[in-house]
């Protein structure tokens, strides 16, 4: 009997043993059921960050764009939603590769084209277009201002041949901003609808009739003739000519650098102005060499402003432009504007021999409690400051040469609670939340080694 129960038991062990031989041959069930198989990406991998498309950002600056078209008087733009595809996938791929540039790179990460045309004719659109891009800001306003600062970027959004446009804004939580970093990214793609339905539904040129190639996709042959109409039926609902910054507008005070750059001499200048020519005009209306000035006005008095460099689309540096006929004039002033500021800007037009004197105003925003210091000079005397008052510091550049970053150390007495932000990369706002009287509060400017000191009174 005892012998019985031992072989019992001796059969049960083997019985376990061998299910739990055969589970250790069985896969899990994820394991053996068919798929599709999946391939080892062959680009870089996405950066550590949690990545977050701002839609709202971008619907925000597309609206800003408008209004600043429609107080100049120009068309409207519509929201493509295939241009706002291509230009979200050149936001994100600038973010991922920390890249600041118009042209993608084959084998990085987000790769979708080469070109910005090639990014839209990747996503379905059928014509080619133009892009502006900008960086590191967090709300839609920063990011169009700057563009509006930047002399190419901004023809671009004030051409008076579009009336499609896409935006994209990709930003990344975490990731600091500086000058080898892209924390932020806005790009918009614009284009012509009568032109993508032409690319879209292309007529053959006569046989002899001079056709254009290469701006499509596929290139397809595109009649100068059926060109043209496409673009000036919406030049033919836009002014004789245009100027930036408008009459009575403000605007900051500096220009900092674009890609191409019209100044790669300097750093930072003065905010460009300029005047730009409907496309219907073109070879009509012609600029008057030297006729363009600008003054710093302070009651009757105005002053001429020192200007680095006029240029017109005929003596462009990085030729942006290919016309041979005046489409636009800027001007550049050699050193940053001033803040509290009012500016007379004047230029000269000839058409049919008869001279027009076009002349403006615009501002620059004004600043309470403004002190400006230049060099590393900082102040012997403490500025006097009170609890909750807004004080701006101004470190004036030598020239036009400016800081790539900015940075700032400060030291104030334990219970003192102070706010402070860079409104531009030499602009500074200060505001004491809680402290004593007698308090003293050190700033260091680090790029220029400024100490400047105040005293809570």
């Amino acid at each position: 009997m005892r012998l019985l129960k031992l072989l019992i038991l001796i059969l049960a062990l083997l019985f376990l043993m061998y299910q739990l031989f055969l589970l250790l041959l069985t896969p899990p069930e994820f394991l053996s059921k068919p798929g599709k198989v999946e391939q080892a990406p062959k680009e870089v991998v996405a950066p550590p960050h949690k990545a977050l498309p701002s839609e709202r950002i971008a619907e925000n600056a597309l609206r800003y764009i408008n209004q600043i078209r429609h107080q100049l008087g120009l068309n409207p733009l519509q929201s493509n939603e295939k241009l706002g595809e291509a230009a979200l996938n050149h936001s994100r791929y600038c973010v991922v590769n920390n890249i600041q540039q118009h042209v993608q790179t084959p084998n990085l990460a987000e790769f979708t084209g080469k070109t910005p045309s090639d990014r839209a004719y990747a996503v379905g659109y059928p014509a080619g277009v133009n892009e502006v891009i900008s960086f590191n800001r967090d709300s839609a306003k920063p990011f169009v201002d700057d563009l509006m600062s930047a002399i190419y970027h901004r023809l671009g959004l004030l051409d008076m041949t579009i009336d499609q446009i896409g935006t994209g804004v990709y930003r990344v939580d975490g990731k600091k901003p500086g000058a080898n970093s892209v924390s932020s990214a806005f790009t918009a793609e614009t284009s012509n609808l009568k032109l993508a339905e032409l690319c879209q539904n292309p007529i053959d040129p006569r046989p002899g009739e001079l056709a254009y190639k290469g701006i499509c996709r596929g290139n397809v042959m595109i009649p100068k003739q059926s060109f043209d109409r496409a673009r000036y039926t919406i030049a033919h609902q836009n002014p004789k000519w245009i100027i930036w910054p408008q009459d009575g507008s403000t605007v900051p005070p500096v220009f900092y650098e674009e890609m191409p750059d019209p100044l790669p001499e300097c750093d930072a200048s003065g905010y460009p102005v300029h005047i730009q020519i409907n496309p219907i005009y073109w070879g009509r209306i012609e600029f008057v060499k030297g006729s363009f000035k600008l003054y710093r006005v302070e009651g009757q008095q105005k002053t001429p402003v020192e200007i680095e460099r006029t240029m017109t689309n005929l003596n462009d540096p990085n030729h942006e432009s290919r016309g041979k006929k005046p489409e636009w004039y800027a001007l550049f002033p050699k050193l940053r504007l001033d803040w509290n500021a009012e500016y007379l800007a004047e230029v000269q037009t000839r058409e049919a021999g008869q001279i027009t004197t076009h002349h403006w105003r615009f501002y620059t925003p004004k600043l309470s409690h403004l002190t400006r210091f230049r060099s590393s000079q900082g102040n012997h005397t403490p500025l006097p400051i009170k609890v909750g008052e807004i004080h701006h510091i101004y470190f004036e550049p030598h020239a036009c040469k400016a800081p790539r970053e900015s940075q700032l150390k400060t030291r104030t007495p334990r219970y003192t609670q102070i706010k402070t932000r860079f409104i531009d990369g030499q602009t500074l706002q200060i505001q004491v939340i809680k402290a004593r009287k007698g308090d003293k509060i050190v700033l260091d400017y680090v790029p220029t080694h400024t100490r400047i000191t105040f005293q809570v009174n």
